[in-house]
């Protein structure tokens, strides 16, 4: 699995691109008891992209794959090419993992990259470049090719793309964009103009891996960077709140040698930061000043992404499928005030009442993979302290 988003309905579907098997949608809760491949589907997304639930469409799900935008419709299970017209010509690059995302502000227009951004305001009939190409004119030769660069005339040729975006949840024309060739670029004008705020330690061939705007105001950003391409394995999430005028590096607490997928900043709690790594999931309480694990009975492998969807947290990784994290009401919660109390009841979430479903056919049997279901009703946690 590669990117992941969710869908605005309950249950949630949870969506991404496969690695060699197309895209697919799965239920967060299965109807019978338990998450089976009746609540897995295909969405018609060309393997290994982005795939978009339409937030104000729950029958439509946009997915972007190489070279190709599409719409999938669940009601007639018909997918519909969108593409932007100038993509199909061939002037323009594209990566096999292109960014589609809906606008925070403006659930109407989503935005499609490649090394020129897109945005479509009708569904995807027709689309607009927002942008010049922001890759870098001039990339170079890693040394980590070696002598294999020899081989290659064009190995030094332009080929960088648009590989993250941020849309504002402030202002609708405010974007943060990241490049797989390692520069960093934001507009305040819908795209008219753009401004290269790359912290200035960013060298070519890093790749930015996700680009996250602040929820809280329009200054402030994160973005988490991976260099494994030219044999750096350290992990590099940088921050900024003056918009991208100066960065901080905060990587406190993260191991040396497993390089950031991506960085997400919680909606609910300014500061509570996570990260996903080539081996691990990460939380930070203090914006980035201090990591610590988040691991739980994760397995380890390459978490390429995670989202926030209402309460929960939703990792996507490469071999070992979705993991949904329920509630994450006690990290919003948690501080200093309550691992020194000597008893505390964490304000639950809002529950639903559920009733699984009595008249389903024959059940499966029990060797039938299958996932869990989240938990029924309201979930109390409490702390309690040293006697």
């Amino acid at each position: 699995l590669y990117h992941v988003q969710a869908s605005n309905t309950f249950p949630y579907r949870v969506c991404s691109g496969q690695q060699e098997s197309g895209s697919v949608c799965i239920s967060s809760r299965g109807n019978d008891g338990e998450i089976t491949f009746r609540d897995w589907h295909p969405v018609g997304a060309i393997e290994y992209g982005y795939v978009a639930p339409d937030p104000l469409h729950p029958d439509i799900v946009f997915g972007a794959g190489t070279n190709e935008v599409s719409k999938f419709h669940w009601s007639t299970g018909q997918v519909q090419n969108v593409t932007p017209i100038p993509l199909r010509t061939g002037k323009y690059r594209v990566d096999r993992t292109q960014p589609i995302l809906f606008s925070p502000v403006d659930p109407h227009v989503p935005y499609y990259a490649a090394n020129v951004l897109f945005k479509t305001t009708d569904g995807g009939n027709t689309w607009q470049i927002i942008s010049p190409d922001l890759a870098r004119p001039n990339p170079g030769i890693p040394a980590s090719l070696g002598e294999l660069a020899a081989k290659d005339p064009k190995a030094a040729k332009k080929r960088g793309v648009i590989y993250s975006l941020g849309p504002s949840f402030k202002d609708v024309n405010t974007l943060w964009a990241g490049t797989d060739d390692g520069l960093i670029w934001v507009t305040h004008d819908g795209g008219k103009d753009w401004k290269n705020v790359t912290p200035p330690e960013i060298t070519p061939w890093s790749k930015v891996t996700q680009i996250v705007a602040s929820h809280f105001d329009d200054e402030s950003a994160y973005a988490s960077v991976s260099r494994f391409r030219i044999d750096d394995l350290k992990p590099y999430i940088y921050r900024t709140h003056d918009g991208g005028k100066t960065w901080q590096l905060i990587t406190q607490g993260l191991p040396e040698n497993a390089p950031v997928n991506t960085v997400r900043e919680d909606p609910v709690r300014r500061g509570l930061l996570f990260a996903g790594t080539e081996t691990d999931v990460w939380v930070s309480f203090d914006d980035g000043e201090q990591w610590q694990s988040l691991q739980l009975n994760l397995p380890h492998t390459s978490m390429r992404d995670l989202w926030i969807h209402s309460n929960d947290l939703i990792v996507a990784t490469h071999g070992r499928s979705f993991w949904i994290l329920d509630d994450l009401s006690p990290l919003r919660q948690a501080s200093k005030a309550v691992a020194q109390s000597g008893a505390f009841l964490f304000k639950p979430q809002a529950a639903y009442r559920v009733r699984r479903n009595t008249n389903t056919d024959t059940p499966l049997p029990p060797g039938e993979p299958a996932g869990k279901n989240p938990p029924d009703g309201a979930i109390l946690d409490y702390y309690l302290g040293h006697a």
